[in-house]
């Protein structure tokens, strides 16, 4: 490796970029992994219970299609952390998830598809379509999984971090996926290709309300998992 500046502050802030690349493509791994995991779960829960499948294949590949070309897209413009220096260098053997983040990986993916498949089970109990409870199961987890967006942007730390809204993407992102679910929802054409249907406005308690649920306990295990490594 030849250096063409060999200034100790173009080095430091080299090292600085590096870390925020690599600690950026570990929140990528960390929020794509429980979705595409609760998607396999939820198959496997409603063929075990003998339950009406919540979702039809095209739902499920909207579902990774438009959280990877919106919500995952946000981690490429995350700031680094401001702590990120002060990190003592890993080993380099480090994978890139850990049993911690396995840990979590886990028990998301189980709340995205025990949630998911009990709110579908509750709809079509409750005299609901199979098409509107379907509906409903895929903007659950779309909307779960934007909840979650916010979570890992901050791994370890609290969500509302300083600098929360320095990165600009992620709220647009956002606002672009439930602009998305929206269309998904009440387009005609769209009803047609991904079978959904037109749901009440107050069924859209049922994905919010799971998302803040999900947000509300990852963050209560980063704080849990931060006063330990602290003691």
């Amino acid at each position: 490796m030849v250096l063409t500046d060999d200034d100790f502050e173009t080095i430091i802030n080299a090292v600085r970029e590096g870390r925020r690349v690599y600690a950026n493509i570990k929140k990528s791994i960390d929020f794509l992994l429980p979705t595409s995991y609760g998607l396999g779960l939820i198959v496997f829960i409603s063929i075990l219970l003998g339950l009406t499948m919540p979702m039809r294949p095209v739902q499920i590949l909207w579902i990774n299609m438009v959280t990877a070309i919106t919500l995952s897209f946000a981690f490429v413009y995350e700031p680094a952390d401001p702590d990120i220096m002060n990190r003592p260098p890993r080993p380099k053997e480090t994978g890139l998830v850990d049993s911690y983040e396995v840990f979590r990986l886990v028990y998301v993916a189980i709340f995205l598809a025990g949630a998911s498949v009990f709110a579908n089970y509750w709809l079509i109990n409750n005299g609901y379509s199979v098409l509107v409870a379907s509906t409903v199961t895929v903007n659950s987890i779309a909307i779960a999984d934007m909840f979650y967006m916010f979570n890992i942007r901050a791994q370890n730390g609290f969500a509302f971090k300083k600098g929360f809204f320095d990165n600009k993407i992620a709220f647009a992102v956002s606002f672009t996926l439930i602009l998305l679910q929206l269309f998904l929802t009440y387009v005609p054409f769209m009803q047609t290709i991904f079978k959904t249907e037109a749901v009440e406005w107050q069924l859209w308690s049922i994905p919010f309300g799971i998302g803040s649920v999900l947000f509300i306990l990852v963050e209560i295990e980063k704080t849990i998992s931060r006063i330990r490594r602290n003691k």
